[in-house]
């Protein structure tokens, strides 16, 4: 069992890596790279599934998988596949619901403080 401070080391690497690679596969489809954007996709959905179980409360893994959602509404955008990114969008905004109603606080919507960076 991995210590709980490596372990949010761990999340913390995938979450930033996660961060680079969105960010990166977006500048690349910006500037019509569409083949090397593409392949970014698979990369930037692991890291986004990876970071999402920080912490495993409904709560928590809702809002994460809720950013998932976004991250698969701007890969199918990219694409475009306009029906499945309207079905991620639809299942963020659930995803978020869920993530109010099932937790403790509001404070698991700190979860977007990624955002603001």
């Amino acid at each position: 069992m991995m210590k709980q401070g490596t372990r949010d080391k761990v999340f913390f690497l995938f979450e930033v890596l996660n961060s680079v690679l969105w960010f990166s596969m977006d500048s690349l489809w910006m500037m019509e790279e569409i083949k090397v954007a593409t392949i970014l996709i698979i990369p930037t959905i692991i890291t986004g599934i990876i970071s999402a179980f920080e912490k495993l409360d409904i709560g928590n893994v809702s809002i994460s998988m809720a950013v998932n959602a976004w991250l698969g509404m701007n890969i199918f955008w990219m694409l475009e596949m306009m029906s499945a990114a309207k079905l991620c969008f639809s299942i963020g905004i659930g995803l978020v619901i869920i993530s109010v109603f099932f937790s403790r606080s509001l404070r698991v919507l700190y979860r977007f403080k990624r955002f603001r960076r």
